[in-house]
């Protein structure tokens, strides 16, 4: 019985630059409260425009027009920086 390799996902890297960030906060219902997502819009180098939701760290940590590369894996968000070793 062969067993199918499992593949790992491959992160992908492109230039981009930090180009709006905004909190949305949503309603969950009575007695549950809200949930506050933290929204971050890139624009990268192939002139994309593209929106991710971030941790409230990462979101702190960032400035409109900040310059580096965005990592995602499977088209989701997974890191923003100045090409240091994730």
């Amino acid at each position: 019985m062969e067993t199918e390799e499992i593949k790992e996902p491959t992160p992908t890297s492109v230039g981009a630059s930090v180009i709006d960030k905004q909190i949305k906060k949503r309603y969950l219902g009575r007695g549950r409260g809200f949930e506050y997502q933290f929204m971050v819009a890139f624009l990268t180098d192939a002139d994309d425009d593209i929106e991710y939701q971030v941790s409230e760290e990462m979101f702190a940590h960032l400035k409109i027009g900040q310059t580096g590369t965005l990592v995602t894996v499977n088209r989701n968000f997974y890191d923003f920086g100045d090409g240091e070793d994730i």
